[in-house]
């Protein structure tokens, strides 16, 4: 009964279909009047309180309020997120100017993803630095 009840409701309204063959008609519909998908897998857990803190502290956090991250629970459910982000790709490539949004923080471990960031972030830092050094 609960799971008739969500689909005819809140499902329906924000979601277009349970699989890549189920939405193919809803976006055709939505790009008949002018109307754009995005297919998005939105998988995300609340941030640690401490990590927050720590991106509060490197500057990663100005101006936001709250930051949500997927909390890692080994390979084999990256690989399965992996396969999920895949399948929404191939959806949105049987549609013209087909978009599909990916969740990095979904395909790893997200401590692995914010280091490669912060060094990201510093070496811009550094070529930011030398740019203005030479003028």
């Amino acid at each position: 009964m609960v799971d008739w009840v969500l689909k005819k409701t809140f499902f329906g309204h924000f979601c277009g279909g349970e699989d890549g063959k189920s939405i193919q008609p809803v976006i055709a519909l939505l790009q008949k009047n002018g109307v754009g998908a995005i297919l998005e897998y939105a998988v995300e857990a609340d941030l640690d309180p401490a990590k927050l803190q720590r991106a509060e502290k490197t500057g990663h956090s100005k101006d936001v309020e709250s930051a949500r991250v997927l909390e890692y629970h080994g390979e084999g459910e990256a690989e399965a997120n992996t396969e999920v982000v895949l399948s929404s790709i191939e959806a949105a490539s049987h549609q013209e100017n087909g978009f599909a949004a990916v969740k990095v923080s979904a395909l790893g471990y997200s401590d692995l993803l914010e280091h490669i960031s912060d060094v990201q972030s510093e070496v811009w830092s550094l070529f930011v630095s030398l740019e203005s050094d030479e003028s």
